[in-house]
């Protein structure tokens, strides 16, 4: 059977969701209504491990600890399916980069760099938790 995540992309959805205020389905695609309850759990089991674990970065980032965050940034972008959730964590592993290059050579905009990738994280934290809860409703 095609895995569940490639057929719904149900993170995907969910964000759309989220930002019209309306259910979107496409052609051909099952609803979460239709879904068997154990596909339901694991899809909802993924989506906690994607938020932990960019909350888990978050946490690494605001510590100093930036090879860390971006270790787990990197196995969140190669352990999803979302690719909503993909684009965000290259931008913030980019930005980390980034971020990382500054404070390396202690330039003064270090820290704004940095909470500036907080603040994606945190985001996408948002996001995801918001998108999950819609998936359990």
């Amino acid at each position: 059977m095609e895995n569940i995540l490639d057929r719904l992309n149900d993170v995907d959805r969910a964000f759309k969701s989220i930002r019209t205020g309306k259910p979107f389905t496409m052609p051909g695609e099952v609803t979460k209504e239709e879904l068997a309850p154990k596909e339901m759990g694991d899809i909802i089991m993924k989506a906690e491990g994607l938020i932990a674990t960019v909350k888990a970065a978050k946490d690494n980032l605001e510590s100093g600890d930036f090879e860390g965050a971006k270790a787990l940034l990197k196995e969140a972008e190669e352990g999803t399916d979302c690719q909503i959730c993909v684009h965000e964590l290259k931008r913030a592993i980019a930005d980390l980069n980034h971020a990382v290059e500054l404070c390396v050579m202690e330039e003064k905009d270090c820290p704004e760099k940095t909470k500036m990738v907080s603040v994606r994280l945190m985001t996408l934290e948002d996001n995801l938790t918001n998108a999950l809860e819609n998936i359990k409703q």
